[in-house]
């Protein structure tokens, strides 16, 4: 008998919900109508240093959780997992500051379906949940 749901059927639906929200979300239009394209500089310029120490890891921590889960079908460390989770946070609170006014209903619903899926996906890690019973 296996967890409730594995690890790899988790991170591909992550995967899923990630290209959902870079098609509809990051490649929206701006306030002008022009296409919002990334910019490093305004990153490193404008953003206070700890929320781009806070950006990184929350990357590093999310590729070794997909990692992982698509690789190997097992469970990233929970400290790993619990730093993903909150390493998040300050991620969508300044993604929020700066797009929200400019999104609309429809974005908003799969950013915050992207959110909730990632933290779904770290939160798995967390308590095991794909983890096979008696190991």
């Amino acid at each position: 008998m296996r967890g409730m749901v594995s690890y790899r059927v988790v991170a591909v639906g992550y995967l899923v919900a990630w290209v959902a929200m870079d098609q509809l979300v990051l490649r929206s239009k701006g306030v002008i109508g022009e296409p919002v394209c990334f910019d490093p500089r305004y990153m490193w310029e404008t953003v206070p240093a700890w929320r781009i120490v806070a950006s990184l890891i929350s990357v590093a921590t999310t590729f070794s959780l997909v990692g992982l889960s698509l690789g190997l079908n097992r469970a990233a460390p929970r400290w790993c997992a619990l730093i993903c989770l909150l390493a998040l946070l300050p991620d969508v609170e300044h993604y929020l500051a700066l797009r929200w006014p400019c999104m609309n209903l429809v974005e908003r619903l799969v950013y915050w379906a992207w959110v909730a899926v990632h933290a779904l996906m770290s939160l798995q890690h967390v308590a095991r949940w794909g983890e096979r019973p008696g190991k």
